[in-house]
């Protein structure tokens, strides 16, 4: 995003590959304006991403989300 914001809120405190999370990505413009329609790519290397692709686009509100789950790797919190 050029000079905007992306915000990113997790669903949960705790991920597992029993317990996922929704990451949701917020994203406005430079003026402040929702940014719509636009392509967020999330990227993990602890888990997996659904959709697979990793993208998503966002929504007339400006949110965009996938799922992660926990693989078999232990992150910082673990």
């Amino acid at each position: 995003v050029g000079a905007g914001t992306v915000v990113v809120t997790l669903s949960g405190t705790s991920v597992s590959s029993a317990s996922p999370v929704v990451v949701t990505a917020t994203v406005k413009e430079a003026d402040g304006s929702v940014a719509k329609g636009r392509v967020v790519s999330f990227i993990t290397n602890l888990g997996t991403i659904n959709p697979t692709s990793g993208s998503a686009l966002t929504d007339n509100d400006g949110f965009a989300s996938v799922t992660l789950r926990a693989g078999s790797v232990a992150g910082a919190g673990q």
